[in-house]
């Protein structure tokens, strides 16, 4: 049987609400006192009920995470790492389930959250608005990370997308790169694709450069497949652009075999920039990337749920991080645009 406070309290003849005190660290308890009771709770191995607590509380110290699955892109395992090590910092356990992109299953998911009276739920990745709507609707603070749907009434905590891109882009362009390319997931999928893409043009339109159509890729989904298929369409053309941004370092893994497979050496032959910082550092060579505040974001979903289940009148939040780029071996100097632009 576990030890209950009523135990405690009566191997050491006090109160059990003087023993509560203590480990509630609320009312005042003689310096004595409490050290006798904590000697004694350490001793008899007291280990708190979370239940009953929670059915006094009307909390259950549970938040629940919906997302598609912790592999294989270290992105989500990456931000499941951030949102546990700040959730138990605020004394929080995480349920999460995974989805695998099916509706059904997330719908499934949902019931089971609800079942276990979890205080808020994030999503990542959300596959249904039905399906959030459902969560939102019956009164628990719900945060939506990355890749938004339209639902009202949910916190969101997004990156600055377009700045994201604009951003490798640019450091392209400062690099003397005038011909690049973009290999990404198609724009309709997806806000966050659309954006990405934006950023990217925004750079080109600031040089007053228009992208060869030719060197801009879009495929369905994130895959090192489709990033190999796509480069190899590419190279089998006419020509290559000098640099490429490539909008997810799992399609920069396929970029990187196919460049392989035919003696295009990166950064020499071609420089490529990936996105989200995941797979960069242990490619070959390792890839310059734009790099996400995994760290940030897991700290500011929990914090929206704990805000607003003080207050479920708060006004709905959508908070906006900021990437940034991170340097590696994958990009060079084009020296060769400047000897053409010099007409030499």
């Amino acid at each position: 049987m576990a030890t209950t406070i009523t135990d405690i309290a009566k191997s050491i003849n006090v109160s059990p609400a003087m023993v509560s005190r203590v480990i509630h660290n609320s009312g005042y308890v003689s310096k004595e006192k409490r050290e006798l009771i904590e000697k004694t709770l350490s001793e008899l191995n007291y280990v708190p009920n979370k239940v009953a607590q929670g059915l006094k509380s009307q909390k259950t110290g549970m938040i629940g995470h919906i997302l598609p699955r912790a592999y294989p892109n270290p992105f989500w395992a990456g931000l499941c790492q951030a949102i546990d090590e700040y959730a138990d910092e605020c004394d929080y356990q995480i349920l999460r389930l995974f989805t695998y992109n099916d509706p059904k299953r997330e719908l499934k998911q949902i019931e089971e959250m609800v079942a276990r009276k979890v205080d808020g739920v994030i999503f990542t990745n959300a596959s249904s608005k039905e399906n959030i709507q459902r969560v939102v609707d019956m009164g628990i603070p719900t945060v939506m990370v990355e890749r938004p749907l339209d639902v009202m009434g949910v916190d969101k905590v997004l990156i600055d997308y377009v700045e994201a891109s604009y951003v490798a882009t640019k450091h392209l362009l400062q690099l003397n790169h005038k011909n690049i390319g973009y290999i990404g997931v198609d724009t309709s999928v997806n806000v966050v694709e659309s954006e990405r893409y934006n950023g990217f043009q925004r750079a080109l339109m600031e040089e007053k450069i228009t992208a060869d159509n030719k060197f801009i890729k879009f495929c369905k989904s994130y895959s090192p497949q489709y990033g190999f298929h796509l480069m190899e369409e590419m190279i089998l053309s006419d020509s290559l652009p000098s640099g490429i941004f490539v909008a997810s370092d799992v399609l920069a893994i396929g970029v990187l075999q196919a460049l392989y497979k035919h003696r295009i050496r990166v950064p020499d032959d071609i420089s490529i920039i990936g996105y989200d910082n995941s797979y960069a550092d242990i490619l070959s060579p390792p890839i310059s990337s734009v790099g996400l505040p995994l760290k940030e974001m897991g700290e500011a979903a929990i914090n929206l749920i704990l805000e607003r289940m003080k207050s479920k009148n708060t006004s709905v939040k959508t908070l906006i991080l900021h990437a940034s780029y991170v340097e590696r071996e994958s990009v060079k100097h084009n020296i060769n645009q400047e000897v053409e632009s010099d007409g030499t």
